[in-house]
């Protein structure tokens, strides 16, 4: 006669485990921005409150197709768009500097440094 086994054993035995894909490495961040910036597209650095990072990626994905968002860590991000809809998403952080503590710039270079939240450079009329 087999053994009865407890609930939470028979559940993790048909419960094949989930392994969570890798999470990517820095460099790999950076060279996704790297090949951003060869193909005609912008980066923008922004740097916000971590508690506000979901609020603003909600934003930019209503607006569909406005930006790309690359996170770095906490509220540092790399926002990624065509220079078509650069004017666009200016607009948008302009207005969202509006509502939250957002410092922004056009990077222009490969190695930026880091922004303050309260650091409004993106050329917003304040």
């Amino acid at each position: 006669m087999a053994t009865p086994r407890s609930s939470r054993a028979a559940r993790s035995a048909r419960t094949p485990r989930v392994v969570p894909a890798p999470r990517p490495a820095r460099a790999d961040v950076a060279g996704l921005l790297a090949a951003a910036r060869g193909d005609g597209m912008c980066v923008v650095r922004a740097s916000l409150a971590p508690r506000d990072v979901v609020y603003l990626v909600s934003v930019l994905e209503a607006a569909e197709g406005v930006a790309g968002v690359l996170a770095e860590h906490g509220g540092e991000l790399s926002l990624v768009c065509d220079a078509t809809g650069l004017s666009m998403l200016q607009e948008l952080l302009c207005d969202l500097g509006q509502e939250i503590e957002l410092g922004w710039r056009l990077e222009a270079e490969v190695a930026a440094a880091p922004l303050s939240p309260d650091a409004r450079v993106g050329g917003c009329d304040a």
